[in-house]
């Protein structure tokens, strides 16, 4: 990320050649969006996505970069400096993906069949190049929502691993040891990924969601938001966001943006539509986006399964009453 006093530039390697740049103006809308490939030492050719502009991107060094703007045809340049977003405001990252699979075969009258374990997981981790302390911090803000882990274990390869390794174990000995026999619900499936959705001014929202399928009639899904703030090297909570009776104020907008989602006049119940309570109460399971704050219930967490997983947006500029000054939310607005 680059920026100067009015705009902000994201900047995309894709492969070693390509690069992609994404300008977002002062509220974080973006404005346009360039692709290209290199073309000469530390510098890029781009054109915009509708073809009526190109832009060129030179690294003059490790403090910023030229991004020179121009029509169609070249002419009418303006070269603007862009300053590198500190990694304490930002820390680059990747997304490490892997795949585990494990096959039983056993002997039917027809033949030869099988019962499958798959599992699927990507996240985050630091991105090669970052100094240590940056690494060490970024590897915090994925602990932060774990407890009692040993002190060796290693994010998040380790860990994850780990856990696959028992979790296979585990499949296969139900198989070996006769407690289950092969049929269609013994294919177990779990993907689980986690997304950012928000890093910028030392916060990073990250959001979990898991499916998993290990027999029934239906597998289970849910999502899990956290938000970490590199500032205070911890999770951020309502209460470090909002003052004053916020609480029955998200819980009043909440409870009438679920009312519009399900089409329900102002006095009838949510237990009318199978729902478990009669007023949503407010979760603590929320993360933090450009513009606004986004709440999820999970399935059977209010309601069956059937009426499915419960999310809300709502805008900080709806919320400015209640924002603190020195809190993560008013930081990300001003």
């Amino acid at each position: 990320r680059y920026f100067k006093n009015d705009s902000e530039l994201l900047v995309v390697r894709t492969i070693d050649s390509v690069m992609v740049v994404m300008q977002y103006d002062q509220v974080g809308k973006r404005i346009a969006r360039f692709a290209g490939e290199y073309s000469g030492p530390n510098e890029f050719f781009l054109t915009h996505d509708d073809e009526n502009a190109k832009a060129e991107v030179f690294f003059p060094g490790s403090d910023g970069l030229n991004f020179t703007t121009m029509d169609n045809k070249g002419s009418n340049k303006r070269i603007y400096f862009f300053n590198r977003v500190p990694a304490s405001e930002v820390i680059p990252f990747n997304y490490l993906c892997y795949t585990a699979h494990r096959a039983i075969y056993y002997d039917t009258d027809s033949g030869v069949d099988s019962v499958v374990m798959f599992i699927q997981r990507r996240y985050p981790v630091p991105a090669p190049g970052l100094s240590e302390a940056d690494s060490i911090a970024f590897v915090n803000s994925q602990l932060a929502y774990w407890s009692g882990l040993p002190v060796n274990f290693r994010y998040p390869e380790d860990m994850v691993k780990n856990a696959d390794i028992m979790m296979v174990q585990d499949y296969t000995s139900l198989y070996e040891t006769g407690e289950m026999e092969p049929d269609y619900s013994a294919n177990w499936e779990i993907n689980d990924d986690v997304d950012v959705v928000l890093n910028r001014d030392g916060l990073l929202t990250t959001i979990n969601s898991l499916y998993e399928y290990t027999g029934g009639a239906h597998g289970s899904y849910g999502s899990v938001c956290n938000v970490y703030d590199f500032t205070t090297e911890r999770l951020v909570t309502l209460d470090d966001i909002f003052e004053g009776d916020y609480k029955k104020a998200l819980t009043d907008i909440i409870n009438d943006k679920v009312r519009e989602q399900f089409e329900m006049s102002s006095g009838e119940s949510f237990e009318s539509k199978g729902f478990f309570v009669e007023e949503l109460p407010l979760t603590d399971n929320f993360a933090l986006y450009s513009d606004h704050i986004y709440f999820i219930y999970n399935i059977y967490e209010v309601a069956p399964y059937v009426v499915g997983s419960i999310d809300v947006e709502i805008l900080y500029s709806d919320l400015t009453e209640y924002l603190k000054k020195d809190g993560p939310v008013y930081r990300l607005m001003y």
